[in-house]
């Protein structure tokens, strides 16, 4: 059964978002988030952007990617849960923001091929907001490639499949300058001044070299993030802090990257801790329980 339709966020009354009140809505947006609740989050989200989109450059870029993070989430929702033609909707919505965000930090305008991005600079993006970035241009190049055609040999000929792998390889090419751009960020900081955002990154190269059967590269990028869990620091589940909650959200994307990677590199024995990580952090964050529920049941 669906849990949401499109109907439903058009329902929702969303009030302006103002100088009086923009910092009790965004806590409200951040619950909403936070809980999954994405019915309500999306149309608020919106409401929020509109009034930093006022309040200068810097406030509309930050505004941007936080934004595109929330349609992403949604649409990894959508998908998780089989509801494929909304996600796609959310998905694109995602790619609009986070490309018109990473065109802004880019030190030439867009490149006009593949190429083009070794000459171009990124400026005035955070980690955080890079991590975003690919993670987007990634799903986005992952579904293009998806044709509903009856076999592998009508895929090859067929003009409209190869210009989507064409887009879509673009698509990785640009998420992996995003990714050295953030990794240069975390670097800056050392490890430890956001370990969360460079195993992220780091899984985003992997997932790449994977995708396009580059095993020396897999398996290396592989090795580092698995080196790096080990260094993670791994939230305490006995006593929930309330006002730290998305360390926990953060901790469960961290374990689900580190049971891929050592699936992919069979190493048994930690894929099994990584997954129980998995299960009890995300049990702690709604939305990533919910997320995780909808996956194992496909």
């Amino acid at each position: 059964m669906k849990f949401i339709h499109k109907s439903r966020l058009e329902k929702v009354a969303v009030g302006s978002v103002s100088d009086a009140n923009y910092k009790t809505q965004s806590e409200v947006l951040r619950q909403y988030i936070w809980k999954g609740q994405y019915f309500k989050a999306i149309p608020l989200g919106e409401a929020v952007f509109r009034y930093l989109s006022k309040k200068g450059e810097t406030e509309r870029n930050r505004a941007l990617v936080s934004l595109a993070s929330l349609y992403y989430s949604f649409a990894g929702r959508l998908f998780a849960n089989g509801e494929k033609a909304l996600a796609l909707r959310y998905l694109n919505k995602a790619r609009e923001k986070a490309r018109e965000r990473f065109d802004i930090a880019l030190s030439q305008e867009w490149p006009q091929s593949t190429e083009g991005l070794g000459k171009a600079r990124v400026r005035g993006m955070s980690a955080d907001e890079l991590d975003v970035v690919q993670s987007v241009f990634r799903k986005s190049a992952d579904v293009l490639e998806e044709v509903p055609l009856a076999t592998r040999a009508a895929k090859t000929k067929n003009p409209r499949f190869i210009k989507q792998v064409h887009i879509a390889r673009r698509l990785d090419a640009t998420a992996l300058y995003a990714i050295r751009a953030g990794v240069k960020e975390t670097e800056k900081k050392g490890f430890s001044g956001g370990p969360h955002t460079n195993i992220l990154l780091t899984y985003g190269s992997f997932s790449v070299a994977r995708k396009y059967n580059r095993v020396a590269s897999a398996r290396l990028r592989a090795n580092a993030l698995l080196e790096k869990a080990v260094q993670y620091p791994w939230p305490s589940t006995e006593e929930i802090n309330p006002k730290a909650l998305s360390v926990y959200g953060q901790a469960a994307r961290v374990a689900k990257c580190a049971m891929e990677t050592a699936q992919y590199l069979n190493v048994e024995v930690s894929a099994l801790e990584y997954e129980e990580k998995v299960q009890r952090y995300s049990n702690i964050v709604p939305d990533q329980k919910a997320k995780r529920v909808q996956e194992s049941a496909h």
